[in-house]
């Protein structure tokens, strides 16, 4: 059960320069949102191009030779200088390690952002160039004012997290049925939970991902799902052709809903009417369903092409942030995740498999 890995080992600057570990190389007091921290695995293929805000195609900071981007005649070693300074004035930290484009920490929004300032990361990798918005409620760093929860994006839902992924695909002919969103580690689990709560989780998260595949008892331990089917809307648009310079519109930061005419929606490449199902849960389990019988017989008639737009809206309420657990509620209660990932970070991932057979070998 080998899986493919690439090695986190980048030239480009003495942040991420030589590592062999994914733990960052500067420490937390330098996180700009500590505990908290999203950045690319260095050595992976994906790059930031820059980061902005969603209702601006200018970018508040990106990756130069030395890590820093020059704004005003200021240079800023992290996005979140930026920040600071346009709420409080003054100059920015001389002290912050600067980091490159393979490992400089990105943007958590908090949902308390106002319209057009949520912060957007555009990003490159092998197989995709995209932006990325993420949401992780009670999240600090990028509004001036604590998060308050009577307001803004998850007022009224019990979600605790969204990402959007939105972008073209720079190859063509890749089989959706290919692939996969998840979790793959490095190495072993540190302590796993009782397997009756181990069995208790799957069979919750399964409910929401049937063709979910677990494998935490091994050397390089997995939880992976279809692309295709794991994400709560999945949105096409066609466009005149690939775009090497792609950014995300402004409505990234905007309610994502499962799409009901032809042109946008996953089915119509199944030979099947979109769902007019009253909302966009309901909508969404239709594709779902059609999507993971293609995943369970390998049939790969789908493919990705290089001139729609593909948009992927991830959501859930398990993990809690908070305290860094998967909430089980009554059924097997909280799983610490320091115990089980054992140092090793959660990683936003999609993939293509290089290897179909027993999901091995993959592919940023």
């Amino acid at each position: 059960d080998e899986l493919e890995q690439f090695s986190n080992d980048s030239p480009a600057c003495s942040s991420c320069r030589g590592q062999r570990t994914s733990v960052p190389h500067a420490p937390p007091h330098f996180w700009p949102q500590a505990p908290l921290l999203l950045r690319p695995t260095p050595g992976s293929g994906t790059t930031i191009r820059g980061i902005r805000y969603s209702g601006s195609d200018q970018y508040i900071w990106k990756p130069t030779n030395n890590g820093h981007n020059h704004t005003e005649g200021e240079a800023f070693a992290c996005w979140s200088d930026y920040l600071q300074s346009s709420w409080h004035g003054g100059r920015p930290s001389p002290l912050r390690p600067t980091a490159c484009a393979e490992c400089a920490p990105i943007p958590v929004n908090n949902g308390n952002e106002p319209p057009g300032q949520s912060l957007v990361v555009d990003f490159e990798s092998d197989l995709f160039i995209g932006s990325l918005l993420v949401r992780i409620r009670n999240s600090k760093g990028t509004t001036p004012a604590p998060y308050d929860d009577s307001f803004g994006y998850f007022s009224g839902m019990n979600r605790r997290y969204q990402t959007i992924v939105r972008g073209m695909f720079k190859k063509d002919e890749i089989a959706m049925t290919d692939c996969i969103t998840g979790q793959v580690l490095n190495r072993k689990c540190g302590k796993l939970p009782p397997k009756l709560v181990l069995r208790g989780a799957v069979k919750i998260i399964s409910y929401f991902a049937p063709q979910l595949k677990v494998k935490l008892d091994t050397d390089k331990p997995y939880s992976i799902s279809p692309l295709g089917s794991t994400p709560q809307v999945l949105q096409l648009k066609r466009t005149r052709g690939y775009d090497a310079d792609y950014q995300a519109d402004q409505s990234i930061e905007s309610n994502q809903e499962e799409p009901t005419d032809v042109a946008s929606s996953l089915l119509s490449l199944m030979g099947c009417e979109p769902s007019n199902a009253p909302t966009s849960i309901a909508r969404a389990r239709v594709r779902k369903r059609y999507f993971d019988k293609l995943y369970a017989e390998n049939d790969k008639s789908l493919v990705f092409d290089r001139s729609t737009e593909y948009s992927f809206e991830c959501l859930q309420h398990l993990i809690d942030f908070d305290d860094f657990s998967v909430d089980l509620g009554s059924i097997a209660g909280k799983v610490l995740l320091k115990d089980l990932l054992d140092g090793q970070p959660l990683k936003l991932m999609a993939a293509k498999r290089r290897d179909v057979v027993g999901d091995q070998g993959n592919k940023r």
